[in-house]
């Protein structure tokens, strides 16, 4: 008997198990049933899917199942040296982030590009996950493959609350990159002022210098950022400091025509 063999005007009794079940439309019933089934399918961690790719799928249920088999790395990696953690981060998943923290998982593993999941946090202004990390033990002045730190990534974006958290909990704001800036010089030269503010109000160097001598109050003066430009003077920035080829800010901003970081550098005593 087929399914289209069935009456459905007139409802009947079928008894499965000692049950009585009310069948009313198998037409109605079936696609339900494959729902359900295929619900469960669904959300089940495929046969060999890896660790990693759970994670990305976002459903914690498989997660915990596959971590409660006790056959699974929890650290392990994709192709580019993500880790599940990293991924969560990035994907702003607290629960995710949270569990995976709670089971154990380095928190400091790095990716081929160095990057932590410390650095993912701030690049992707998950500032509530950046909190739960530094409490769970991330270290704060790991460096990527620029070296760079994820202070200074906070700093070339502009991230002024990311970098206030990652202050506040010690990181090292003198610390230098591979071409040998600060996070100072870096917020200076993508003209963050926000996050120059933190530094400053922090007590990072404001006469700090990258590999050429060049000093913060350089590089706002050549790039015409007149209110960075006070802030540092503020800060007591030298005004007649010198880089390596004996150019001072004052003659910065002459090459390049600032005529209102002029006034404001000679206001301040600059001399050419």
């Amino acid at each position: 008997m087929t399914p289209n063999s069935i009456r459905t005007s007139s409802p009947r009794l079928i008894k499965v198990y000692s049950f009585n079940v009310k069948v009313c439309d198998l037409r109605t019933l079936l696609p339900i049933l494959l729902a359900a089934v295929l619900a469960v399918v669904l959300t089940s961690p495929a046969a060999g899917q890896s660790f990693v790719n759970t994670v990305k799928s976002g459903s914690i249920r498989n997660v915990k199942s596959m971590l409660s088999s006790k056959k699974v790395d929890i650290n392990e990696r994709d192709a580019e040296g993500l880790t599940g953690l990293m991924v969560a981060v990035i994907a702003g998943d607290s629960a995710m982030s949270s569990l995976l923290l709670e089971r154990g998982c380095n928190v400091n593993a790095q990716a081929k590009s160095g990057m932590t999941a410390l650095h993912a946090a701030v690049f992707n202004s998950r500032d509530n996950l950046l909190e739960m990390l530094i409490r769970k033990g991330a270290k704060l002045d790991l460096q990527d493959s620029r070296g760079r730190t994820a202070l200074m990534v906070g700093a070339e974006l502009g991230l002024a609350e990311a970098s206030r958290i990652l202050i506040e909990a010690g990181a090292q704001m003198e610390a230098h990159d591979k071409k040998g800036n600060t996070a100072l010089l870096i917020s200076c030269g993508f003209r963050q002022l926000n996050v120059m503010m933190e530094l400053l109000d922090h007590g990072a160097d404001p006469n700090g210098r990258d590999p050429q001598g060049r000093t913060p109050l350089m590089l706002v003066s050549l790039l015409g950022e007149y209110e960075m430009v006070k802030l540092l003077i503020r800060a007591k920035a030298d005004v007649q400091a010198t880089d390596l080829q004996m150019r001072t800010a004052l003659s910065y901003a002459k090459e390049y025509k600032q005529k209102t970081v002029i006034q404001v550098l000679e206001k301040a005593g600059a001399k050419f």
